[in-house]
């Protein structure tokens, strides 16, 4: 009797970083890390600006639209190139209505720093560890960098 394997074969995508050596690896790591914490940054932005401020609820349920929005483009242009320029456009709506949802969040009492700092935490993991990089290092070192800052 043959047992299948519960686990499926991975997907390996031709050109992937995965199949990279480990140096070009860790730059794509850092690289996206740093877009990322970009991106948080804008948020930032957004929700310590000068930006009017939305009742929660339409906000939350605008934000979910537009995650359902991108999710729809996503899977239905998977692979082609209207799918790259359609989620392209898509960010910096999508950063204004998450700025705006945080923004709500903030107003309400929602205590929204410490995530921020946890953030920033990981990303100068990232860039001090060398090419020492550890996903679990940085998450256990980014908790306690950001436990003591925020305690």
């Amino acid at each position: 009797m043959v047992v299948p394997n519960y686990v499926p074969d991975p997907i390996e995508i031709p050109g992937n970083v995965t199949l990279a050596p480990y140096t070009l690896r860790l730059g794509f790591i850092r690289r996206v890390l740093s877009l990322h914490l970009l991106s948080v940054g804008v948020l930032v932005g957004l929700v310590f600006g000068a930006i009017p401020m939305v009742p929660l609820l339409p906000i939350s349920m605008g934000l979910l639209g537009c995650l359902i929005a991108l999710c729809f483009v996503r899977i239905g242009l998977r692979g082609s190139k209207a799918e790259v320029i359609l989620s392209s456009s898509m960010l910096l709506p999508l950063l204004v209505v998450a700025g705006l949802f945080l923004k709500s969040l903030d107003h309400s009492g929602a205590v929204i720093w410490p995530a921020l700092v946890g953030l920033a935490c990981f990303n100068l993991y990232s860039w001090f560890c060398g090419r020492d990089f550890s996903f679990v290092g940085g998450f256990i070192l980014s908790v306690v960098l950001s436990a003591v800052v925020v305690a």
